[in-house]
């Protein structure tokens, strides 16, 4: 927890940070990659292990665990998501906009997923 002075008095404030790490096997097609349940968490990012050869992520959400459907930002296709081996990328606010999220990689490896609120 940190904490704020506000008119003489020190205020504790939750800090914002990561609840959930888990390391996802990321493959080349939304049929055999895992599904991811977001929907107690409002942000996030992905670690990207250094020698991997994902160069991008696809991200596509659901509503019911089961019809998945690709992402989109303002009218832009998700499909965009540029990640980089030894890097941590955020992941994009409408990540988590649907309760089940998919991360499909243009190679197949793994990633590590950091959730938040």
């Amino acid at each position: 927890m940190g904490s704020a002075v506000f008119g003489g008095r020190t205020i504790r404030q939750p800090t914002v940070g990561y609840a959930s790490q888990s390391t996802i096997a990321v493959t080349a097609s939304d049929t055999t990659t895992p599904i991811i349940q977001t929907a107690e968490f409002t942000a996030g990012s992905v670690d990207v292990p250094a020698g991997s050869t994902i160069t991008s992520l696809t991200i596509y959400g659901s509503n019911d665990g089961t019809n998945f459907y690709l992402l989109y930002e303002m009218g832009a296709d998700m499909a965009a998501l540029a990640v980089l081996a030894s890097r941590t990328t955020r992941l994009p606010d409408e990540a988590f906009g649907r309760p089940y999220i998919k991360l499909v990689g243009d190679a197949a490896g793994s990633v590590i997923l950091n959730l938040g609120y």
